[in-house]
């Protein structure tokens, strides 16, 4: 089970801000933002624009994930 954090803009199109995936080992971090749009479509809009943490460490797509990982999809933010 790994489990997969909604930020900001995501979480409230998603209407929740985590979700559990059941994927196969080994997995990337890819794989599991397609889970994600899979589940919940209105993300996909916003792919090109994402960033990535798993376990709370900066990750690229082809980065791996075990289960019992944390993966954050993080939008981009703005502030002021």
């Amino acid at each position: 089970m790994i489990t997969v954090r909604l930020l900001a803009v995501l979480r409230e199109l998603a209407g929740i801000d985590t979700l559990h995936l059941d994927l196969t080992t080994p997995t990337t971090v890819q794989t599991v933002q397609e889970g994600a749009i899979a589940q919940y479509p209105a993300l996909a809009p916003w792919v090109p624009h994402l960033r990535y943490a798993v376990n709370g460490q900066w990750a690229d797509l082809a980065d791996g994930v075990q289960p019992g990982d944390e993966v954050a999809l993080l939008p981009p933010v703005s502030g002021g």
